[in-house]
């Protein structure tokens, strides 16, 4: 069985992109909880470790690139946030659908999906969905989505808003990084761990993003709403808007949802950890 090492991991990401510094650690304890669940999951999850390895690697190497982008253009971390809107609440209560709307006036700056996980060099403004990386990965995304049975719960393109939560995985506190790994440890650390760290970063993220592609950004995630405290003390002049839906309904909803990132990540459901969540 081959195992994931976080060390290995960081070393690769590195010799990947031929940086050094990721400008603090805060990441190594979460990463090194993420990879015990990985290798936990026993000698027939070959697949699913490798997709995952490959995963944090990418996150790695991002980060990597946003914090020598910064080292390089040191006028980018003093330059104004904007951050009037962040639209948050309990998965599966329309969220998305807030985002999508708002990311149809060009009023607004939406994160896109492409461009959180490959943030650097950042896009201009004319760029946006037209950056070979946007198109390179819509196609990809296509192809996949060609190829499943049914609909997904939850799906995005590359050129479409996205949220916070990919910019936090590359401090590696993010409930998306938990609905893939299904490590009990894990959820309990982000459920009590400071999260300063991961919006330092988000807001490092979004500096290098505007630098040519400016705007007043229009952010979602519905977890925001788990660390109000610390997404009010980043964006203090933010508005939340909240979303709401029957409970009961969005909770099965969110179920189905988390089954499908089981699917996606182990190759199949943990009915045992989605009820306990």
């Amino acid at each position: 069985m081959v195992e994931l090492h976080r060390d290995a991991l960081v070393t690769e990401a590195q010799r990947r992109t031929g940086l050094i510094d990721f400008d603090s650690d805060s990441f190594l304890e979460p990463l090194g909880l993420l990879v015990e669940g990985v290798n936990s999951r026993g000698r027939d999850k070959a697949a699913y470790r490798e997709r995952l390895r490959e995963q944090y690697i990418r996150l790695l190497c991002n980060r990597l690139k946003i914090t020598d982008h910064l080292r390089q253009h040191p006028e980018i971390s003093a330059a104004p946030l904007d951050v009037p809107v962040i639209v948050m609440g309990m998965p599966r209560t329309g969220t998305t659908l807030v985002s999508h709307l708002l990311g149809c006036d060009n009023r607004w700056r939406s994160l896109l999906n492409w461009e959180a996980v490959d943030s650097v060099p950042p896009p201009t403004s004319a760029t946006l969905r037209t950056d070979p990386r946007c198109v390179e990965k819509n196609i990809a995304l296509r192809q996949v989505y060609e190829q499943l049975p049914t609909a997904p719960p939850h799906w995005e393109w590359a050129d479409g808003p996205t949220e916070c939560v990919f910019l936090h995985a590359q401090d590696f506190k993010a409930l998306s990084l938990d609905a893939l790994a299904a490590y009990r440890p894990y959820a309990d650390y982000l459920s009590d761990c400071d999260m300063q760290s991961a919006y330092e970063f988000e807001k490092k993220a979004l500096r290098v993003l505007q630098s040519h592609a400016p705007g007043r950004w229009a952010l979602k995630m519905p977890s925001h709403a788990l660390h109000f405290r610390a997404a009010l003390k980043a964006f203090p002049d933010a508005r939340f808007v909240w979303t709401h839906r029957n409970p009961v309904k969005a909770l099965a909803s969110l179920g189905t949802t988390i089954a499908a990132g089981h699917m996606a990540g182990l190759g199949e459901i943990d009915r045992d950890y989605i009820r306990d969540v």
